[in-house]
């Protein structure tokens, strides 16, 4: 549509039959700052807004009357900078077409950059970002720069960054970037260049560069807006109108805006097209009209504009809840200490660490030799190696033995397809090798120049090929050393703790396979541990000339052997260290020379047990609280006496010890700070037992504030993972203080599908028995609504992944239960994905779900799958989240879904999707980031639940 179209649309929208104005489905926002005395100015401006009072009064007959004489220069407050400013051939300010200046709007919210930096400039990658999350900038549109600056207006320091009188040098604040602003004027052709700061170039420019460009275009500037966080992304109209004042080269303008209101918003929800299309199987076919979503090349224009619709519609939806969103995020942030560091880690004589600068996305790690008053070595700044990237992430590095060379794995897409790159720690040269599509996994042999790793297969990404690089040589040449022949397996690459050997490790869901070599072995000759048995799993760990291995065999819940050198593939020869429970769930282990750390699992809750080798009485290491969870940490040294561990309650931060094993005296080294005004004192925590419909009874991990009453008034949020035997353990969480504070309940469900009860837990969560898993956490909702812990109407659930999928079977079998379900990378499309063995994950998977090739497991899969299980029925409102480079759960399984249930659901409650269009199955990668993310999730609860404060 072209501009004037649009115009003459737009009045045919607003003008009734009788010529009145008729605003029914939108609302006027006013962006503009209202002159007075405290009007900002350029700080060279000769002059300052002047009302001089001309009348003010009654007349001798009787009428009251006033009249003011009124001089502000062109240039201040909100204005407009009309082309003639800085090109001697622009137009001037009464010659701008209307058309212009009556447009659709388009905001780029840089609120999150210029937070952390004062002086960002929006770069070319930041607009193409933008589109790939929103759509294609269109031509003759008015673009809008939300930094958030507004809040600073008058102070003129805060705003301006100096509040010097006529000095222009040391100005401070965001802006367009000189190659953003060409994108969006030359290339896209744009009307207006708009922003909430003092100019369209950012505050440190010394020559102007972007109202140069805009200008030679004919492009004008608005200038000093405010209120840019009242409108949506896209969809409002702009109308600016600035003084008519002939021959100038600006002037100050009256800009305010027509938004959709939500009423009207809801009724535009994006309708994705029905194309018939049939999922082929030998057990049953099945008709999906929405097939089409999938796109594995993740460019197809139609797919890219529906999951752009989508987004827009999200950002309009939840407008009204912007201010909230800000109040959240900063709330959240103000939480961090942003120069935080971490616990130091002695290995090899190296004081290891990581540690955040204030503003910064992303951690420094870094070491220091021998005491941590030496001089510090950087070793990795993902600040430096994250520019350019709207996803980066190094989920891995390895100190090489000569303690000179660094290993790590980087990713800059979100599909954990990684990269492994290296860097000489002594000269700061980043080497040329250069090894792509890798598992995280890396490994160093004795001699400091040959590494391990694991290769991908580009299309399932399963790792399958262990190949030995040699630094120095092309990896196209790297040697082949092992390759997994069974899919159900996933390969890794690890070290014993003594560091004598190198392994690859098997393992699948319900097997496991290790194969060793001698660290030292130019030829690295593997061996078989022990070969594989279905129903065997075991891990092993070397240290003086034995094995310790945690195996269940004949052990469902786990038990600790000993194995000597050379005796690993002889289990009858294997000696048992600790015994079998049916009580107790051998978790992990660590080892040293005299003592053996043990994280073990008993009454659904982690604890730490401690054996001397010497002999004598195990002890446990004390909790301070009734729900908790203790971790090993990091144990490099095994001569250390000394257990690094990690202690966490839903009411106590994340606190880092360091246990002395042979006296069983502790010393806290850190606890994770929560700045504010934190008082864990107001908070109690419960770990409560919850019948379930089958007799069972299943843990439920709370916390409130000790104010909150107990009197079926308080909204609740309830979380559960529970699949993969992965356990939820109750955590401290810094962000969940936005809910406590506001009167919720929050609660983990630790539902059958996890491990908090052994092994029969996880057992009896899968495969055949996978509805426990969802019975359970809906029987836990009943169970805190029944003991009048929450109000039954303002119930909310959050699963994730496999969660994802608790999220929407509960959505279907029991909508009434909650006011909201927030579904994160939800695995939705059972049936389908377990049908596709070039799907990423699906075939390590069929002892976790089952094979649906076989019917017994196609049914019950189909009788849950919640894509296939949609009704028409009235649903609760709904927050579903995905990552367009998910490698773990694709994103077109919830684009289907989402799509289907808007199709068939009778309520009008919101149905909300978000695609983060840089990110894969852990969501955007910087730590500030995440929270803006997270902020948007509780804005929606909150806004549901009535608490809109």
């Amino acid at each position: 549509m072209s501009r004037l179209l649009h115009l003459l649309g737009l009045l045919g929208l607003i003008i009734g039959p009788a010529q009145a104005l008729d605003l029914t489905g939108h609302r006027i926002v006013d962006l503009t700052h209202a002159y007075n005395a405290d009007t900002l100015y350029w700080p060279t401006s000769p002059s300052r807004f002047e009302l001089k009072t001309l009348a003010e009064g009654h007349t001798p007959g009787g009428w009251f009357y006033s009249s003011y004489a009124v001089c502000t220069p062109e240039h201040g407050g909100t204005h407009l900078d009309a082309p003639h400013h800085f090109a001697e051939a622009g137009i001037t300010a009464e010659k701008i077409p209307l058309e212009n200046l009556i447009a659709p709007a388009i905001v780029i919210d840089l609120s999150a950059q210029a937070a952390r930096d004062p002086d960002y400039q929006l770069q070319r990658q930041d607009v193409l970002d933008f589109e790939g999350t929103y759509g294609a900038i269109p031509a003759g549109a008015v673009v809008l720069l939300r930094t958030g600056w507004s809040r600073r207006w008058p102070d003129a320091k805060a705003y301006l960054g100096d509040d010097t009188a006529g000095d222009a040098s040391r100005l401070s604040f965001p802006s367009y970037g000189e190659e953003a602003a060409r994108l969006l004027v030359e290339e896209r052709g744009v009307a207006v260049l708009g922003v909430d700061t003092a100019s369209i170039d950012p505050g440190n420019s010394k020559d102007f560069r972007v109202h140069r460009v805009a200008a030679a275009r004919d492009v004008p500037g608005l200038e000093n807006l405010t209120g840019l966080e009242q409108l949506p992304v896209r969809g409002a109209t702009l109308i600016a109108l600035p003084m008519k004042i002939e021959g100038g080269s600006g002037g100050p303008v009256r800009v305010v805006a027509l938004v959709p209101e939500r009423s009207s918003v809801s009724g535009s929800a994006p309708m994705a097209e029905k194309r018939p299309f049939t999922v082929v199987a030998e057990a049953g076919n099945r008709e999906d009209e929405y097939y089409w979503l999938r796109d594995d090349t993740r460019s197809d224009p139609d797919v890219l504009a529906y999951l752009q619709a989508e987004n827009a519609h999200v950002d309009a939806m939840l407008l009204h809840t912007r201010g909230l969103q800000e109040s959240l995020y900063e709330e959240i942030v103000a939480r961090i200490k942003q120069d935080d560091a971490s616990v130091p880690v002695l290995d090899d004589g190296w004081w290891y660490y990581s540690r955040y600068e204030t503003g910064q996305e992303r951690p420094i790690y870094a070491r220091r030799e021998g005491s941590m008053d030496a001089p510090e070595q950087v070793m990795l700044d993902l600040n430096q190696l994250a520019e350019g990237h709207g996803f980066y992430q190094v989920a891995n590095w390895e100190v090489a033995p000569d303690n000179r060379l660094l290993a790590w794995a980087e990713d800059s897409v979100g599909r954990r397809q990684y990269t492994i790159r290296f860097k000489d720690l002594v000269s700061g040269e980043v080497l040329a090798d250069r090894i792509e599509n890798a598992e995280a996994g890396l490994a160093w042999a004795a001699d400091s120049r040959t590494l391990i790793y694991v290769e991908k297969d580009p299309q399932t990404l399963l790792g399958l090929k262990v190949r030995k690089h040699v630094l120095g040589t092309d990896p196209a040449e790297d040697a082949l050393v092992y390759e997994q022949d069974d899919e159900s397996f996933y390969t890794g690459v690890g070290k014993t703790s003594d560091d004598r050997y190198l392994l690859i490790q098997a393992e699948s869901t319900v097997s496991s396979e290790i194969r060793y070599a001698e660290a030292s072995d130019p030829e690295l000759n593997f061996r078989v541990f022990l070969p594989r048995e279905r129903d065997h799993e075991y891990q092993a760990d070397h240290v003086d000339g034995r094995w310790i291995i945690r195996s269940n065999w004949q052990a469902r819940n786990f038990r600790l052997m000993e194995a000597a050198d050379g005796q690993t593939d002889d289990r009858s020869a294997w000696r048992e260290v600790i015994g079998h429970r049916e009580d107790a769930f051998i978790n992990d282990f660590a080892i040293f020379r005299d003592f053996l750390a043990v994280d073990e699992r008993s009454g659904g809750l982690r604890k730490l047990r401690i054996r001397r080798w010497a002999g004598g009485e195990d002890y446990y290491v004390d909790s301070d609280d009734p729900t908790y969870a203790f971790e090993l940490g990091s144990n490099p040294s095994v001569d250390s006496t000394t257990l690094r561990y990690t202690y966490e309650s839903m009411t106590t931060p994340l606190s880092t010890f360091d246990l002395d094993m042979a006296t069983g005296e502790r010393t806290l080294l850190k606890r994770e700070p929560v700045l504010g005004d934190f008082d864990a004192t107001r908070y109690a925590s419960e770990y409560l037992w919850a019948t379930a419909r089958d007799g069972t009874r299943v843990p439920v991990s709370v916390v409130y504030r000790q104010n909150t009453p107990r009197d079926g008034t308080a909204p609740l949020f309830q979380y559960a993972y529970g699949s993969y035997g992965s356990s939820t353990d109750p955590f401290f969480s810094r962000t969940w203080l936005s809910l406590l504070d506001r009167g919720f309940v929050v609660a983990i469900a630790h539902v059958r599908g996890g491990q908090e009860m052994g092994r029969s837990w996880y057992e009896n969560g899968k495969l055949l028995a996978k509805r426990n898993t969802f019975n359970d956490f809906v029987d836990v909702t009943r169970f805190l609504v029944a003991g009048q812990y929450v109000d039954p109407a303002r119930v909310f659930a959050q699963g994730g992944s496999a969660g994802g999928l608790l999220m929407g079977v509960i959505a279907n079998e029991a909508p009434g239960d909650y006011r909201g379900i927030i579904a994160q990378v939800p695995f939705v499309d059972a049936v389908t994905t377990m049908l596709d063995e070039s799907i990423p994950l699906t075939t390590n998977e069929f002892d976790e779900w089952g094979n649906p090739t076989d019917k017994i497991y196609y049914d019950y899969i189909l009788s849950y799958s919640p894509y296939d299980n949609i009704q028409a029925q009235d649903y609760p409102a709904m927050l579903v989240t995905t990552g367009l480079w998910d490698s773990q759960v694709q994103y077109f399984e919830p684009a289907k879904w989402v799509a289907r249930l808007r199709d068939r659901k009778t309520d009008q409650n919101p149905l909300l999707f978000r695609t983060t269009m840089q990110a894969g199955h852990g969501g955007k990668s910087g730590r500030f980031e995440r929270y803006r993310e997270l902020a948007e999730v509780y804005a929606f609860i909150l806004d549901q639940a009535g608490l809109t404060q």
